[in-house]
């Protein structure tokens, strides 16, 4: 398809570049036939606003947005503080929402952004609302955060850890261990980002000639949140034919399952070994230090406000980045030899 700029559109509908502007924001101060001549051009030439072309947007008010559908705080927190030290210099502010994974919310926050000409949104997003979002993106600067957006229309990019990888590596090494009834609990799978664990998981099981899939039937999956972990330890360690040790998908299913077993009085790694290929909030004030996978906040929130400047000042053209951090393994002792 042909490259096709603001002045082009502008050239074949006769008008001025100020016009075709006024058509792409939806003001007032334009004639319907005119608008409708210059959406035909659009659509005819599939042309994506370009962050460059400010004269797209209106007076940027130097705010980037991050918005999360997560409750964990202090991992968030200390994003926002590592984005902060590239953008904040160049006179940005970022706000911070959460939409507690309520498609709602999060579309509410969304619109709200949009109206009120935020520069960028970095997205942890919700299920449900990819439409919207791949709209947006031809728009304004997005830039997704751990969960990919699988919309033919969406333009932006995408930062996530390679925590896949890590429930490979740390299933692998469960196996090493001589451990074989291994379950895993489970984000929901419709995200990319607990696909990725899942995949991991069932390729290293099948080192070990376990073939894993949504029947298995150590495998749980759930919400992100620390009463479903609770209640899928209980239910996994009340199965007739017990499991030697359990991959945990994500910090607060973690946190919650590592409760259950504090109040049962069942041992950690006597009874049951844990790892989780994940961050894990708080981990040190654990009674027993959990296997577990750190991403390197630090780096990558650098990243990300690099990214996002490089966005709003139009570098980089229509070129969509993906990035994957590797984590680091923690020192932990969840985790007990069985062979």
């Amino acid at each position: 398809m042909e490259n096709i700029t603001i002045r082009d559109i502008a050239q074949k509908a006769g008008v001025s570049i100020a016009t075709v502007s006024r058509a792409i924001n939806n003001s007032p101060k334009i004639a319907p036939k005119t608008k409708k001549i210059i959406e035909d051009i659009i659509e005819e030439y599939d042309f994506r606003p370009n962050v460059s072309a400010r004269d797209l947007k209106t007076k940027s008010n130097k705010t980037i947005a991050l918005l999360i559908s997560d409750e964990s705080s202090e991992y968030y927190f200390a994003m926002v503080q590592a984005i902060n030290e590239i953008v904040g210099p160049e006179g940005y502010n970022i706000i911070l929402c959460n939409s507690f994974n309520n498609p709602k919310t999060e579309m509410n926050y969304i619109s709200l952004l949009a109206n009120r000409n935020a520069d960028c949104i970095i997205l942890n997003r919700c299920y449900g609302n990819e439409e919207a979002i791949a709209r947006l993106s031809q728009k304004m600067p997005i830039i997704l955060l751990h969960r990919k957006l699988e919309d033919p229309g969406f333009h932006g990019d995408f930062v996530d850890v390679d925590f896949g990888h890590s429930t490979y590596a740390f299933t692998k090494k469960l196996l090493s261990f001589g451990h074989r009834k291994i379950g895993i609990i489970s984000g929901p799978l419709v995200f990319s980002s607990f696909r990725d664990r899942f995949d991991g998981f069932c390729r290293a099981m099948a080192l070990a000639g376990t073939e894993v899939d949504t029947n298995y039937g150590y495998f749980l999956e759930g919400t992100t949140s620390s009463e479903f972990g609770y209640e899928a330890m209980k239910k996994l360690l009340s199965l007739p034919d017990p499991l030697t040790a359990i991959v945990i998908c994500h910090n607060l299913t973690c946190i919650g399952a590592v409760r259950y077993c504090r109040e049962n009085g069942i041992r950690i790694p006597e009874d049951i070994s844990i790892v989780t290929p994940c961050n894990l909030n708080l981990s040190d004030l654990f009674y027993v230090r959990i296997f577990s996978a750190i991403p390197d906040i630090h780096a990558m929130g650098n990243y990300i406000g690099r990214l996002a400047l490089d966005r709003m000042r139009g570098i980089g053209g229509d070129s969509d980045t993906s990035m994957l951090f590797q984590p680091i393994e923690s020192d932990g002792n969840s985790i007990l030899r069985i062979s």
